[in-house]
């Protein structure tokens, strides 16, 4: 939440980014707290402001004459590691991806035929909007700029002579990213609730409001993410979301290779496959990231244990 977060105010209005970031989560954890839930058409307006902001930039790229591009020297060799790790910043873009598996509500569960069809057809789009936005990012800058660019996006378009657009731009990106930002929250109060029920957080957290929310829950979630979105820039924040993302991927399909076994419905070795690739992607992301992630691994069930009718 703090990462996304980050962006959007980076977005919005950069000068003063970090705050543009705290109160857009207290936004968010307002509306969340009220029991907002964008669903039906406006989800469908909004992914269709956030295609139509990426379709802008990607028509933009294209359509004027790239730069030259920079002198470059000898340049080092590529490395496997840093490929794989740049991978691992990059699956940020994923973030939310389980959202199609583990609804936040019960009532939301699908059959597992459309849940299989929705993570196919997902990740396919997702992959392609991902390949289409980075060869239009790449032809205009070049890799030498876009590497060095903190917000791409936005610099782009000055190096198209499209600098009157960048309001425009920065505007509908930052509101396409709210829906995410509330998604984050939805996913946190989800696993947080799980484990209230189990009773490795205090029942007290489950209080509900008016509104039938976990309004605890939301609000302590909000505050982390606004001293993260505070005090971390937005790259560091992106790294370490996803490096904890992926652990969360590596051991979600460790159980999930153990579920598989028993009801079938995908092959074993995607799991495996699955667990494999987090781990590998997750030890070559940068170190302050995995010792970040190790940090949390290590303190959230410690802190949790303390509070465990089980260690009582």
């Amino acid at each position: 939440m703090a990462a996304v977060a980050r962006v959007l105010g980076d977005f919005f209005l950069p000068a003063s980014g970090p705050l543009v970031a705290a109160a857009a989560i207290l936004l968010v954890v307002l509306s969340a707290t009220t029991g907002l839930r964008i669903r039906g058409a406006a989800a469908w307006i909004w992914l269709a402001l956030t295609a139509a902001v990426l379709g802008l930039v990607v028509v933009t790229c294209f359509a004027i004459a790239p730069v030259p591009p920079l002198p470059t020297g000898a340049s080092p060799a590529d490395s496997a590691v840093g490929i794989t790790g740049a991978a691992g910043v990059l699956f940020f873009a994923f973030l939310g991806f389980e959202r199609l598996t583990a609804p936040a509500e019960e009532r939301d569960r699908v059959p597992w035929a459309a849940v299989k069809r929705g993570v196919v057809i997902s990740f396919v789009l997702l992959t392609a909007v991902l390949a289409v936005v980075t060869a239009a990012l790449v032809h205009q800058l070049g890799w030498s700029r876009l590497a060095l660019s903190p917000t791409p996006i936005r610099d782009v378009l000055t190096a198209a002579a499209a600098s009157e657009l960048a309001p425009l731009i920065s505007v509908g990106a930052a509101v396409a990213l709210l829906p995410v930002l509330l998604a984050g929250l939805e996913a946190i109060r989800s696993t947080a609730l799980a484990l209230v029920q189990e009773g490795d957080l205090p029942r007290g957290l489950g209080r509900r409001s008016g509104a039938g929310t976990p309004y605890l829950l939301d609000v302590g979630a909000g505050v982390a993410a606004v001293a993260v979105a505070l005090l971390v820039d937005p790259v560091t924040a992106m790294a370490f979301a996803a490096c904890s993302l992926l652990v969360h991927y590596a051991f979600a399909n460790a159980g999930a290779r153990l579920l598989l076994a028993d009801a079938g419905g995908w092959p074993m070795r995607a799991a495996c496959l699955g667990m494999g690739v987090s781990v590998v992607i997750a030890m070559s992301m940068p170190i302050s990231a995995m010792l970040a992630t190790l940090v949390v691994v290590f303190i959230g069930p410690l802190a949790t244990g303390g509070v465990s009718r089980r260690w009582r």
